[in-house]
């Protein structure tokens, strides 16, 4: 039943990565099902998603709901975008904890990680980059899609980062209410 569980919402990410990759592959957005999205329910979701994943870890996973947030666009983009976020989250982190903020027209994502140097912040978003100091296992691609994506839709991203400290990164929602 633990694999099941696990599994599922593997292959709903499988799906959504599937979906993101052709989108970024065509020109426009024509297919694409565009909803009012309560971003709060759809994080919340997400949040469900990575403690099945990382359960192993104990970590203290915080939601801190200060509004209500809606954005009319894709649930299965903003999910990618969320569940690459909050899952790279809460795989490099190992004590502590990972706080998931709403605020009035953005989502932050902060870690008790291992952290970023000043000089990695940007390549992070490239493809196929792996941080030296990584021990997970993956592709490196989940943070240059959510990129491609933020840029893609206009929502601005960006990430501040000290080694042994932790990662925050933001999400901002400037048009589109």
């Amino acid at each position: 039943r633990t694999l099941v569980e696990k599994i599922n919402p593997a292959a709903k990410e499988m799906e959504e990565l599937t979906q993101a990759l052709l989108l970024l592959a065509r020109e426009n957005e024509s297919g694409l099902e565009h909803q009012r999205v309560s971003i709060n329910d759809l994080v919340r979701q997400e949040i469900s998603r990575a403690e099945i994943i990382h359960e192993e870890k104990g970590l203290e996973i915080r939601f801190v709901e200060n509004y209500s947030l809606h954005l009319n666009a894709s649930p299965k983009m903003l999910s990618v975008v969320f569940g690459n976020l909050i899952r790279n989250a809460c795989a490099y982190t190992e004590k502590g904890g990972v706080s998931i903020t709403i605020g009035d027209k953005h989502v932050e994502i902060a870690d008790s990680g291992i952290g970023i140097h000043e000089d990695e912040i940007q390549a992070v978003f490239e493809p196929y980059y792996r941080s030296k100091q990584s021990t997970e296992s993956g592709h490196g691609i989940g943070l240059s899609l959510v990129k491609r994506l933020t840029d893609r839709f206009n929502w601005p991203i960006t990430m501040n980062s000290q080694p042994g400290v932790g990662t925050t990164v933001r999400v901002a929602f400037p048009f589109g209410y």
